[in-house]
């Protein structure tokens, strides 16, 4: 069943450019609104792990302690657009 259903899905998939998946990516982030580490967060906005910190400690952004800490996208793209 899934063979059949994977016929129509990988030839789309071939067309796809290194662009177009990034574009892709970038769009589910934020439709999703994913949790994303303070490694992840500080390389996304290109900060150091240790200004990332202090930005988050100094905003209003809650960081997520779950087995390490972590904050939401949407609250990346605030610090990236200064509006916290």
């Amino acid at each position: 069943m899934i063979e059949d259903k994977s016929k129509y899905f990988v030839p789309f998939l071939q067309n796809l450019t290194s662009d177009d998946l990034i574009r892709l990516k970038n769009c589910l982030m934020e439709i999703l609104d994913q949790l994303l580490t303070y490694e992840e967060a500080a390389e996304l906005l290109g900060k150091s792990k240790n200004a990332l910190t202090a930005k988050i400690s100094r905003s209003s952004i809650t960081p997520f302690k779950l087995s390490r800490k972590m904050i939401r996208y949407s609250d990346c793209i605030r610090i990236r657009d200064k509006k916290v």
